[in-house]
């Protein structure tokens, strides 16, 4: 058996499956767990309800990691958004973590607010609107 670390991408062809990081969280004598990205539970709402059932594990939440500071991602983001809450509606879960994804060029001067590069303003206002219109 390993040990799964966590699930970042839905599409990671590394990802171990979805059946064998839940039944290991059940295993580990969890009750709760969170769904991991959008996709990578079956989108068919049964099917991951009936496991997780069958595990005797409910879900408290889910979360969103992408590029919520590009505007010309938000068309994609908003139908993440509303999949990956409209799931977590029919599991009861509660919480919904939105996390920004980070660019390589933002690590670089992360932390350091005197050299970092603070996002365009127009990008902000966008990314706020994002915020408020959807989340």
């Amino acid at each position: 058996m390993h040990h799964v670390l966590g699930v970042d991408y839905a599409d990671d062809p590394n990802n171990p499956n979805w059946k064998d990081v839940f039944k290991e969280i059940s295993n580990a004598g969890y009750k709760y767990c969170e769904i991991g990205p959008y996709g990578y539970l079956p989108k068919e709402y049964e099917q991951t309800s009936d496991y997780l059932n069958e595990q005797n594990l409910k879900v408290v939440g889910g979360f969103i990691f992408d590029h919520l500071n590009q505007s010309k991602q938000h068309e994609r983001i908003k139908t993440k958004i509303i999949s990956t809450c409209d799931l977590l509606n029919k599991l009861n879960a509660k919480v919904f973590v939105i996390i920004d994804h980070i660019s390589e060029e933002r690590m670089k001067t992360s932390g350091n607010r005197q050299i970092s590069k603070p996002l365009h303003s127009e990008e902000y206002k966008l990314m706020v609107k994002l915020y408020k219109r959807y989340l």
